[in-house]
């Protein structure tokens, strides 16, 4: 079975093509549904975690070592 996706630009003509192929008995026609447009994301606040090492005796030189080495031990 052969398949084809058409891109009509006068809708009022579409459906008449539609109409007229659905006439035909060896044509099943199919309707399509157009993607959802993805919502916009908002980028994510980079320093809104900056409180999770507030209390912790460590520095960011520290931290970007262990992170580092993480694979290696």
């Amino acid at each position: 079975m052969a398949k084809y996706a058409l891109n009509i630009r006068d809708e009022a003509k579409g459906k008449n093509l539609v109409l007229f192929l659905k006439t035909l008995d060896f044509v099943k026609v199919s309707d399509v549904q157009p993607a959802k447009k993805a919502k916009k994301r908002l980028p994510k606040d980079f320093f809104a975690a900056q409180g999770v090492w507030k209390e912790r005796k460590i520095t960011g030189k520290e931290l970007r070592e262990l992170a580092w080495h993480r694979g290696n031990r």
